[in-house]
């Protein structure tokens, strides 16, 4: 990269993108390289004929010999799936397909990717064309099969393990029941920064404002990043690191949401594993938060959030209704030792 006037400096975080052409494989096609030359330390030398580069004097090697793939792009285009679809956990990728002829069925299944498209990941294997891939709540279905000790993105699938939507419940309450685990105080401490960016994002959503959702998402991040897991061990850092591989993604995609509804759906996966990490890792003495649910959400199949407050502002419809919601529960305790468990409350908007 070009640097003339010095603006890029060590260590400095850069951001950008890469458009290229990919054959039906999901290999960046060169086909402009064929028969020529390049230097395997500075491939921006390129050569018609066999020499040395002009830069470091190593020689030059065929494009081919280096991996660059010359053929044409074939017509065929490669099998593409939504980013939101694969649930990655270092190189595992696992996304959950609907069973054809069972409403609301879906199994578990690897999958192998290529390079990310924009929007899209190249598959490899593991999918055909025309298989459907669920793209909006594979968190929930996940997060339920890791609690009930099935397969999931954290444990290898063993067999087809079919699910229906939600896994056994699919609601925050069915998340809920893991076992505490105790923790340091500062731990919790760390946590509780993460749950108030999460307050944040869910605040900008009932306003309708997709930047601030988007720049919560931003600050939730590096909360999450701070969490310092070194005090932790055994089982309880088994844990966490299970679920923040969770919300890591839910947060990544939360943050690169470009319409309302796309934030809306993440968010509600960031909320759920938000909750599942307070039950079971809690919050410092003292500290409540709530859970909400609309049962109008998306197209009435209901969906939960994290409040400070009682105070029902509805993240999935902003203004068009703010107050239709329900208090579902509590998280955390309060200084006199009981939870911050309250009544329900109903809009009028509905």
């Amino acid at each position: 990269v070009e640097n003339p006037d010095g603006r890029l400096k060590p260590e400095m975080f850069v951001r950008a993108a890469v458009h290229a052409s990919l054959d039906a494989a999901g290999e960046v096609a060169r086909p402009d390289l064929a028969g020529k030359w390049l230097c395997s330390m500075h491939p921006e030398v390129v050569a018609t004929a066999a020499g040395s580069c002009e830069r470091c004097g190593m020689p030059l090697r065929r494009a081919e010999d280096l991996g660059h793939t010359t053929a044409t792009p074939a017509d065929e285009l490669p099998l593409v799936i939504p980013a939101s679809a694969p649930l990655l956990t270092g190189r595992r990728a696992l996304v959950y397909v609907a069973k054809p002829g069972e409403e609301g069925v879906f199994s578990s299944r690897e999958v192998r990717l290529g390079p990310r498209a924009g929007p899209y990941y190249v598959v490899r294997e593991g999918l055909e064309p025309g298989e459907r891939v669920v793209v909006a709540g594979n968190f929930k279905i996940d997060s339920s099969l890791q609690l009930e000790g099935k397969p999931s993105m954290m444990a290898l699938p063993a067999d087809d393990g079919a699910v229906g939507a939600g896994g056994a419940d699919g609601d925050l309450s069915a998340a809920l029941a893991a076992a505490p685990v105790e923790v340091p105080s500062a731990f919790q401490v760390q946590l509780q920064a993460v749950v108030e960016a999460l307050f944040t994002v869910g605040s900008a959503l009932a306003a309708d404002s997709l930047p601030e959702a988007v720049a919560g998402a931003a600050a939730m991040a590096r909360a999450l990043s701070a969490v310092d897991s070194a005090a932790l061990s055994g089982p309880a850092l088994a844990e966490w690191r299970r679920r923040e591989a969770g919300l890591n993604q839910a947060v990544e995609f939360l943050g690169a949401a470009t319409a309302m509804e796309e934030a809306r759906r993440h968010f509600e996966d960031a909320s759920r594993v938000t909750g599942v990490l307070v039950s079971t890792f809690g919050l410092p003495p003292g500290k409540v938060i709530y859970r909400l649910r609309c049962p109008m959400a998306f197209d009435n199949r209901g969906a939960e959030w994290l409040q400070p407050d009682r105070e029902v502002r509805n993240p999935y419809f902003g203004a068009a209704m703010l107050s239709c919601g329900d208090v579902a529960g509590s998280l955390g305790q309060a200084s006199d030792g009981h939870g911050g468990a309250g009544g329900h409350r109903h809009g009028q908007d509905h």
